[in-house]
């Protein structure tokens, strides 16, 4: 083969292979770039346990718990609504969960130590309003 074939024959699969880089990562894309309002269910939940008292304070504390938006285990409610106001990571994220990272993370199937060390450790993960984990693409510039 002659010097150049073997050079048409490099350019033809280096194009090849960007080019399907480039298919897989926008389909890729277009995997990971879904709705944010998805909802994960345990697959068993313990049942609600009923607070201790006479029949009268039962009803009160029933609707105590709807207002405020804990369980019947006085944890935060994440299917209920959002646990954070934006997009967060890093202790900013760690410190406006509060008391909802266990639950967060719990969300996500790690542990709250696992939550905080990968918040701490890796600037591209956030926690969505929602309570889900993702990472945000450092690589495309974003048109502020």
């Amino acid at each position: 083969m002659t010097e150049r074939r073997k050079t048409i024959v490099v350019i033809a699969v280096s194009a090849a292979a960007v080019l399907i880089v480039a298919v897989g990562a926008a389909a890729l894309g277009g995997l990971l770039d879904g709705d944010d309002e998805t909802v994960a269910v345990p697959e068993s939940s313990p049942e609600p346990t009923e607070p201790e008292g006479d029949e009268e304070g039962e009803d009160d504390a029933e609707g105590d718990d709807a207002e405020s938006g804990d369980d019947v285990n006085g944890e935060a409610s994440l299917a209920g609504g959002d646990v954070l106001p934006e997009p967060l990571g890093g202790q900013e994220a760690i410190d406006a969960l509060g008391e909802d990272l266990a639950a967060v993370a719990q969300k996500n199937g790690k542990t709250e130590e696992e939550l905080r060390d990968l918040l701490l450790r890796d600037k591209t993960v956030k926690i969505s309003p929602s309570g889900r984990l993702f990472y945000e693409d450092t690589a495309t510039p974003h048109d502020d």
